[in-house]
């Protein structure tokens, strides 16, 4: 996401993964795209301009480990 684009399709090739492994998280990119925070064509993800501040909700999408509706916040050390 770096490049505020990815092909989430090539990035499961190039780990051993099915293409369409990452459909759960493909899924619960659609508010995002409603609210033209990114936009999706086939299997290429981008964010928008509107949606560069934001940029972590669409890595979320696809994190394993986070727990849809679990508040996390940053935690001092």
């Amino acid at each position: 996401m770096c490049d505020l684009t990815a092909d989430v399709d090539a990035i499961a090739r190039r780990h051993g993964a099915p293409a369409g492994g990452f459909a759960a998280g493909m899924e619960r990119l659609a508010p995002l795209i409603d609210d033209g925070i990114c936009a999706v064509a086939e299997s290429r993800v981008t964010v928008t301009e509107n949606g560069r501040p934001v940029v972590r909700l669409v890595a979320a999408a696809f994190d394993a480990y986070l727990t849809v509706g679990e508040q996390r916040h940053s935690r001092a050390v």
